[in-house]
């Protein structure tokens, strides 16, 4: 018998399913959204840039942000569905799991993983497939799951 948990996510959703038998089917058991990660880089900074002076003379810059807001959201996402996917594993509702994420999404998710939960993972796909069904989901796994 298999404890397979299969998150489906992008920087807006995630969507996580079991997947109790090999080749059986998944079955949806939570589901997370945030919709700042669809907003717009203007719709989440309602300031303009700080300025700063050049070291030598009066000449003033604008600075930019070390990190743009759509990106701190979609980390703060990952850092969310992180958390969420750490609480299961130590509940022990999962002995194994399979990211399939958007590539830059994937990246972000593999940051925020604790090490517990990182060793669980036994397959990743980067593919965005948050907008598919589960049946359609399942087809892009592999067989041996």
């Amino acid at each position: 018998m298999s404890n397979a948990w299969v998150l489906v996510a992008n920087q807006s959703e995630a969507r996580i399913y079991a997947l109790k038998m090999p080749r059986g089917p998944l079955v949806e058991v939570d589901k997370m959204e945030h919709a700042a990660g669809q907003a717009r880089e203007g719709d989440l900074v309602t300031d303009r840039p700080g300025r700063s002076f050049q070291s030598v003379g009066d000449v003033r810059h604008a600075m930019e942000p070390p990190v743009d807001a759509k990106e701190q959201e979609a980390m703060k996402f990952a850092k969310e569905v992180s958390d969420r996917l750490d609480s299961a594993r130590q509940e022990g509702r999962f002995d194994r799991l399979v990211l399939v994420a958007a590539p830059h999404f994937l990246g972000l998710l593999r940051k925020s993983l604790s090490d517990a939960t990182s060793k669980q993972v036994t397959e990743e796909i980067a593919k965005n497939l948050v907008q598919f069904n589960a049946e359609e989901i399942r087809s892009h796994l592999p067989d041996k799951l």
